[in-house]
């Protein structure tokens, strides 16, 4: 199948049909996936093991050549489940240094430096619902915590 590109998300989060998380989907017959729990939300390994297993597939399938884009990641639990701001903006650190720094010449895209994952996309500005990632709070106008990370990262990169 021609591809220009592939896209996932990137979230560590419970395959289950009627429980919490992602469910199944639609046209699968399985009724469970891999089962994580919550507070496996922001495991980092999980998160790498994740990107790993779908570039492998790329690779496996002829798509080693094609650009990955992570278009959506970040923590949607709130700090109450665990997952306080500190501990969100650590982990957006970690994430985004891995994506930045992560090769592997077997499944990376050769043209990008074997880079498993070629663009990414943190979750989010400012959403009311999932607040936990929030770079932003939009009636403030000033940065949250994570936001504040944010803007420390990407001050250390080169344009």
């Amino acid at each position: 199948m021609p591809v220009d590109w592939w896209t996932v998300h990137g979230y560590v989060l419970r395959e289950e049909k009627g429980s919490w998380g992602v469910g199944i989907p639609p046209g699968i017959k399985a009724t469970q996936g891999e089962l994580r729990e919550v507070r496996d939300h922001g495991r980092m390994d999980l998160f790498e093991s994740q990107i790993r297993a779908f570039r492998q597939w790329m690779a496996g399938r002829g798509y080693q050549n094609t650009p990955l884009a992570l278009t959506e990641f970040g923590i949607l639990m709130p700090a109450s489940y665990g997952f306080p701001s500190e501990m969100v903006g650590d982990y957006l650190v970690q994430t985004f240094t891995w994506l930045e720094q992560t090769k592997d010449e077997t499944i990376g895209n050769p043209d990008d430096g074997y880079r498993l994952v070629q663009k990414w996309a943190w979750f989010s500005i400012s959403d009311p619902t999932y607040s936990t990632s929030d770079l932003g709070d939009l009636p403030s106008g000033k940065l949250t915590v994570v936001g504040e990370k944010f803007r420390e990262f990407v001050s250390t990169l080169e344009p």
